[in-house]
């Protein structure tokens, strides 16, 4: 996966184990990359929706000529700030979401190729000849 100087003594299954923990943390690493980006993304738009409707509303407060009239016009505006703030936490729902599913099916195990008692079978028992797997 990721080039190393060979070591003239370097025991192969210990270099393959640090292949193998190179290559999680390199792919946690760029998960990790992945969703700063999405959740970046996702905080930028809510931000700039709660400018705009800040200034939407300041605009329609500062058209207003009675006071009572500006009370009405602060709760009017306050539906579509509260509908964006919702569309904001679903999507930050699904974004956290979707980041745990892929989490738990790349931390599945994988399938053993045999089971223990077939790698268990393959050992002689003392007291037993060769090939005897029968009980005792």
């Amino acid at each position: 996966m990721f080039p190393f100087p060979d070591i003239p003594n370097a025991n192969p299954a210990l270099r393959s184990q640090f292949d193998a923990q190179v290559g999680l943390l390199a792919q946690l690493s760029q998960r990790n990359c992945d969703l700063f980006e999405r959740l970046s993304a996702l905080n930028l738009q809510m931000a700039r929706q709660a400018i705009d409707d800040a200034i939407d509303t300041g605009r329609e407060l500062a058209a207003c000529t009675d006071p009572f009239q500006m009370s009405a016009t602060a709760v009017h505006r306050l539906q579509p700030a509260g509908e964006h703030f919702r569309s904001y936490q679903q999507e930050l729902f699904n974004v956290l979401a979707n980041t745990q599913m892929q989490q738990m099916q790349q931390m599945q195990p994988a399938q053993p190729t045999q089971t223990v008692r077939e790698a268990a079978s393959g050992f002689s028992h003392p007291g037993r000849p060769p090939g005897d797997t029968g009980p005792r």
